[in-house]
């Protein structure tokens, strides 16, 4: 729905009855946003986003386009216990990517929107996963600008939640650029309260934890004025690993295979990047070998080896032959080979 229809077409929907209206669009004005969100309040309706990428409970519903095609939904997202909630609707997939890998599912992922008003902030969510018994823990993904975790600290201690809570701040460098923009509409540091130095402050001492790296979130310990261990170790997500007569430590079947699968998504990263590293050298070497290619008469053809596989079947190839060119002078016409 393009801005300018937005706001309309979020009335009608809420006037109609429905009681979930997901905004994905962005730009919206935010007088407009406001008004929304008030009247989706007087309805008893609740809005998600705007600027957003939906609601994903692996292997029940989506709405919204969070995750991108069915394809790539099934490898980032498994069910399991960690609800995911993130002001970035891309984060929201690499947080539960990085959760599936470490073999911890989600019970539901929200991105909640980068716009400076939104219609679901994270307090406000958090009492419906509080209500979910599929839920045990809680994965945040932050950002400089906003009160929405310094609320969410404020929830957390007044209601003391059940739910070990590990959260990423992102944009720590912002804290010297007061005033400064950066991403999305909402992440603007108006003074002290919006800097990451004080969020994280607020967040740790109600009890959540703050990860210093996205890849250190499945393992993250809880702060000291809340107990639990690790996001898939503390007392809502025990550990199903035993001891046997030997005094070794002995893991599920199940839980050997989530081991596995995250050993094999390491391995599959590891070779992805081993790939884009070969690209880059090829790549270099196009440009070196094209760029040497001087130009010649008509027909003359030179061909340049860039890139041997240790298959022989996979070596690739680049003919460049000159030809003559309508504006004159001669071009350089590429044909690869594989």
């Amino acid at each position: 729905m393009p801005p300018r229809f937005t706001r309309d077409a979020v009335f009608e929907a809420i006037d109609a009855g429905v009681k979930l209206v997901v905004v994905v669009t962005e730009r919206i004005p935010r007088g407009e946003v406001a008004q929304m969100v008030e009247f989706a309040k007087l309805r008893g309706a609740r809005i998600i986003g705007p600027n957003c990428l939906g609601v994903l409970s692996p292997d029940e519903a989506k709405i919204g386009g969070l995750g991108g095609p069915a394809v790539n939904v099934r490898r980032a997202f498994k069910k399991g216990p960690i609800g995911v909630m993130s002001r970035s609707g891309g984060m929201t997939t690499e947080i539960a990517n990085t959760l599936t890998a470490a073999g911890l599912g989600q019970s539901t992922c929200v991105s909640i929107g980068g716009d400076a008003i939104i219609g679901s902030t994270y307090a406000e969510l958090m009492p419906l996963f509080e209500a979910d018994p599929e839920t045990k823990a809680i994965a945040i993904y932050s950002e400089p600008g906003g009160r929405m975790e310094a609320e969410l600290a404020d929830w957390v201690r007044e209601q003391r939640s059940r739910l070990p809570i590990v959260a990423f701040m992102a944009g720590r460098f912002m804290d010297e650029m007061p005033g400064m923009r950066f991403g999305h509409a909402g992440t603007i540091v108006e003074g002290k309260a919006d800097t990451t130095a004080d969020k994280i402050e607020r967040m740790r001492a109600a009890g959540i934890s703050v990860a210093e790296r996205i890849e250190e979130i499945p393992g993250a310990r809880q702060g000291a004025p809340r107990t639990g261990g690790a996001l898939g170790h503390g007392p809502a997500c025990s550990s199903t690993s035993t001891v046997d007569a030997r005094g070794r430590r002995r893991t599920p079947r199940s839980r050997r295979s989530w081991s596995r699968s995250a050993r094999s998504t390491s391995s599959r990263q590891d070779a992805g990047r081993a790939v884009s590293r070969s690209s880059r050298r090829t790549s270099t070497s196009a440009r070196s070998a094209i760029s040497a290619c001087r130009p010649r008469p008509p027909g003359t053809v030179q061909v340049v080896k860039l890139y041997e596989s240790p298959a022989p079947a996979a070596r690739a190839f680049v003919r460049s032959t000159s030809v003559p060119c309508a504006l004159g002078g001669y071009r350089l016409r590429q044909e690869h080979d594989a």
